[in-house]
C-alpha cells in the first residue's frame, strides 16, 4: 500500500495476513488498513485507488457483493 500525502511525503506500507485469503478478501482487507492508518494519522480527505474492479465497484455503489466474507 502507498499513502502519498501533501508536498510529496509518500509512505509505503507492506501488509502480511497470517491467514489464507482469496485474492478479493486480501483487496479488501488491505483497503481497511489502508483506511484505519489514515485515521489514525489524522487524514480528513481520502482518495483510494485500487486495481480491483470489484472492490472498486462495491465501495461506488455499483456492484452487490453476495459472498458474506467480503
Amino acid at each position: 500500500m502507498i499513502l502519498e500525502g501533501l508536498d510529496n511525503l509518500t509512505m509505503e506500507q507492506v501488509i502480511c495476513f497470517k491467514f489464507e485469503t482469496p485474492k478479493n478478501q486480501t483487496d479488501y482487507e488491505t483497503l481497511i488498513v489502508g483506511l484505519q492508518l489514515g485515521k489514525e494519522l489524522g487524514v480528513k480527505r481520502l482518495n483510494c485507488e485500487s486495481d480491483s474492479q470489484l472492490v472498486t465497484g462495491q465501495v461506488k455503489g455499483e456492484y452487490q457483493v453476495k459472498e458474506p466474507f467480503l
